[in-house]
């Protein structure tokens, strides 16, 4: 009886290391992408200085077990903003030349959403001071989805990281954070966190549900996954709706709420 329970535990324990084996592998065939978006004069300006404090706080541990591509999207044209092509080319050219961080990354892209001046609009005071408020990042996050959808990025990735300029790490080894969350962790269409700040703890059960639950932008994208293919669709479909005047990452909350119903 002793014998026979031991060759099941060790065909068992076999069983268990083959599936990580396996588990590991699939991993370690995927493509990821960290997305850094710019767009303003100010975000122009500060692209190398946000990237630069990558050195001090290194993105992995060492070199990365599954490749990781850094895609730096402008929002607008380079050819009528061309500082905007230089601060990418230093930052690429960093890369190049071996900066401290350039070991956590496969290659490093320069992409633009092409959108016009009267397009690439932001107005923090929002949507009660201009109706378009916020469709210069509605904007550029289709055109980010799209072009990994529709095959126009370099590669043919699974995951991606959206980073937005005012996203900066306090903690180092973040790269492999993001690396496990896209490749190990259970599968989600998105993944990534709520707001956990206090400016709106005097009025937080005011707010509807939608705005307290939704996953801010900043956040793990699963391009393998039907449900964000179909809120990238049902963007698409809004973009010249009263809906577009909503934030794109409370919108795909607003989506998946009612989705749920």
């Amino acid at each position: 009886m002793m014998r026979r329970r031991r060759d099941f535990s060790r065909k068992a324990f076999t069983s268990v290391l083959v599936a990580i084996a396996f588990a590991a592998r699939v991993a370690a065939a995927q493509e990821l992408a960290v997305v850094r978006t710019f767009a303003s004069e100010q975000e122009v300006t500060g692209l190398t200085e946000a990237i630069a404090l990558w050195n001090e706080l290194l993105p992995c541990s060492g070199p990365t077990w599954v490749p990781v591509d850094l895609l730096l999207v402008y929002s607008q044209n380079f050819d009528l903003t061309p500082s905007a092509l230089v601060a990418a080319k230093e930052v690429q050219s960093s890369f190049e030349n071996g900066t401290a961080w350039a070991p956590c990354f496969r290659s490093v892209f320069i992409e633009s959403a092409n959108l016009s001046a009267t397009e690439d609009v932001y107005d923090n005071r929002g949507y009660a001071i201009r109706k378009d408020w916020v469709n210069g990042p509605n904007s550029v996050f289709r055109f980010i989805l799209g072009s990994f959808f529709n095959g126009t990025f370099p590669a043919t990735y699974d995951s991606f990281y959206f980073m937005e300029i005012d996203a900066v790490p306090v903690r180092p080894f973040w790269l492999d954070q993001f690396i496990a969350e896209a490749t190990i962790y259970p599968r989600a269409a998105i993944r990534g966190s709520r707001y956990r700040g206090d400016s709106w703890d005097s009025f937080q059960t005011f707010l509807p549900d939608d705005l307290l639950l939704h996953i801010n932008g900043n956040a793990i994208y699963n391009l393998r996954h039907p449900w964000l293919r179909w809120l990238y669709e049902q963007l698409e479909e809004e973009q010249s709706t009263e809906f577009n005047a909503i934030a794109f990452d409370l919108r795909m909350a607003n989506l998946s709420l009612e989705g749920r119903e």
